[in-house]
């Protein structure tokens, strides 16, 4: 057997064993697993911002939200939160940065960690819930 292949062995519902033959791609093919960061805080203000270093996203259209001092829950010095719009979940959330509806609100931000070619962390935000009274709405 091949060193990147495993078998499973599972039971189906009849209780029967069932052995399926798995191949994990090579360490340079390997999927890295976002983790979800859930950042509980406000905005500051926010910036509409153009890609401009040329690459696949170049032109792209993203906005920065400056959160800085604004995180409650997590003890790392989180400045900004990016927002991209292919990222997103849910438009409403394109529009309501648009529109300012962000304003005086407290929010569970849903984001994913990455890293840019200087090793900054960067947030990228796909979904947020709007929290009052200490419940998500």
């Amino acid at each position: 057997m091949k060193k990147n292949t495993k078998i499973l062995e599972t039971k189906n519902q009849n209780g029967l064993e069932k052995k399926e033959k798995l191949t994990e791609p090579k360490n340079k093919e390997k999927s890295k697993v976002e983790k979800v960061f859930r950042l509980v805080g406000s905005i500051n203000f926010i910036n509409f911002r153009t890609v401009t270093r040329k690459g696949e996203n170049f032109g792209n259209k993203f906005y920065e939200l400056n959160v800085k001092d604004k995180i409650e829950n997590i003890p790392d010095k989180i400045e900004k939160i990016y927002v991209f719009e292919d990222v997103v979940k849910n438009e409403k959330i394109w529009k309501d940065l648009e529109k300012d509806e962000w304003v005086d609100k407290r929010y569970l931000f849903f984001c994913y960690r990455s890293s840019n070619r200087f090793g900054t962390k960067l947030y990228r935000l796909f979904d947020w819930k709007e929290v009052k009274n200490g419940k998500e709405n």
